[in-house]
């Protein structure tokens, strides 16, 4: 894919980095994920999207990018790429992800908890993360409950997302070994990097 090489051009000297990108817009173009979320990145003075190549192949590609910064000033100097199959839904994800960044303090306390949690579960179904790793995610933060070994374990094998305790092998199945699938096939040096690193799953 021509995205993927220009991408990783850019990512040159960390090319780990260019997976989050590249997983992304791979699982929006396959339907499982509606939108996702990056960021324009800077490295020596130049940002990812100064090649103006990425944004006409992402067109070209049927996706629609829109970008934008957040209010908050602690976050306000990132620019965040949301990026889907419509307008609507790329700035669905911005509106609330701009919600749930003004429901937390610069600390990550929440602020707002109805706000917070609604946001998180419209942010989560935007990126098409299975519903019950959200839900395990946003019961953990609530209770504020610990990161046991168990929790250190799931993050350590799984990528993506946080997988719940119970449904770990259905989040798997469900989201991240057809995403893997599409990679392998489609995106080879980021497929290289991914399997790259044994602690990791990746088909099975």
């Amino acid at each position: 894919m021509r995205l993927e090489k220009l991408v990783f051009e850019f990512y040159w000297k960390r090319k780990t980095l260019a997976t989050p990108f590249m997983t992304g817009v791979m699982g929006v173009l396959i339907g499982l994920k509606p939108t996702t979320l990056q960021v324009n990145d800077e490295f020596d003075g130049k940002k990812l999207l100064d090649n103006e190549i990425i944004p006409k192949i992402l067109d070209e590609l049927g996706l629609v990018l829109v970008k934008g910064r957040l209010r908050r000033a602690q976050m306000a100097k990132y620019e965040y790429l949301y990026v889907g199959k419509t307008k609507e839904l790329c700035e669905n994800l911005q509106g609330w992800y701009e919600k749930f960044s003004n429901s937390i303090s610069d600390e990550g306390k929440i602020l707002d908890r109805r706000v917070w949690i609604e946001a998180n579960n419209q942010i989560g179904e935007l990126l098409g993360y299975p519903k019950t790793a959200i839900a395990e995610y946003i019961r953990r933060q609530i209770e504020e409950l610990e990161m046991d070994d168990n929790y250190m374990m799931r993050l350590g094998r799984n990528n993506y997302y946080i997988h719940s305790e119970k449904f770990e092998e259905e989040e798997f199945r469900e989201y991240d070994l057809p995403l893997n699938l599409a990679i392998k096939e489609y995106l080879p040096k980021t497929a290289e990097i991914m399997q790259s690193n044994p602690e990791k799953r990746w088909l099975e």
